[in-house]
């Protein structure tokens, strides 16, 4: 796993200055490249680590030492697809994720997504992220919403209409998602349990709505957890499960 256990970090190793303070901007610079072009296990530690250049204590020194360490570990690691079926049973489906409140440094949550082709024996990666939320979200249910929007309209849509012009056709969009809240609001168009939500993430939640009632292409569906592919770009992920 490319992560430190959170509970070795000492309070005396995030306030201390790390050593590596003046050398990990052309360190991560080079790890991010290699994340965003072939390497989505990578996403989640590095993305944490380029957040803490401006403050980076002892804590970041023990994280990205860890990191290479497991570079060096999986330097034969590659990313790999299967195209096993014909063009006209392909699907597009992008998975959404989010970890509320975890970090340690703020109070905001992470949002994780991945995007493939999917057949019956096919999956082709086509993107991935992982990003910190631009607001806290006050509950598990609100950063998920949040999650979803973010990779729905940055990402799945653009990709939606880039490939019905490479393919001549309509391509069903699948948008899976393992809160059952967040599926059960959007079909709803509302909640009042989310008045307390600003106005950007309101207007959020009702581009979400119609998206997915007015157009029969796209459907959001429910997958357990155990089966949620952006799990691993959302929170650092114990050893154990890490090898899934």
């Amino acid at each position: 796993s490319p992560f430190v256990n959170d509970g070795s970090l000492t309070v005396n190793d995030w306030e201390s200055r790390g050593s590596l303070s003046h050398q990990a901007s052309r360190i991560l610079m080079k790890i991010l490249w290699c994340a965003r072009l072939c390497r989505p296990d990578l996403s989640k530690a590095i993305s944490d680590l380029t957040r803490r250049l401006t403050v980076w204590s002892k804590a970041d020194d023990m994280r990205l030492h860890r990191l290479m360490c497991y570079l060096y570990g999986s330097k034969d690691f590659c990313l790999t697809g299967v195209i096993a079926d014909p063009q006209e049973t392909l699907v597009l489906a992008c998975y959404t994720d989010a970890d509320h409140c975890s970090s340690q440094e703020d109070t905001k949550s992470s949002s994780g997504m991945f995007m493939c082709l999917e057949g019956p024996n096919s999956c082709w990666p086509l993107s991935w992220s992982s990003r910190k939320q631009s607001a806290t979200a006050r509950s598990t249910t609100e950063a998920e919403m949040i999650s979803l929007g973010s990779g729905l309209f940055s990402e799945a849509i653009p990709m939606q209409e880039f490939l019905e012009q490479v393919f001549d056709r309509k391509v069903e969009l699948r948008c899976y998602q393992d809160n059952a809240a967040v599926i059960q609001i959007v079909e709803a168009g509302y909640s009042p349990k989310l008045k307390h939500m600003n106005k950007t993430f309101r207007i959020n939640l009702g581009s979400i709505y119609e998206c997915f009632k007015e157009d029969e292409m796209m459907k959001l569906l429910y997958i357990k957890t155990t089966s949620q592919k952006a799990d691993p770009f959302t929170k650092p992920l114990p050893v154990a499960k890490w090898g899934e």
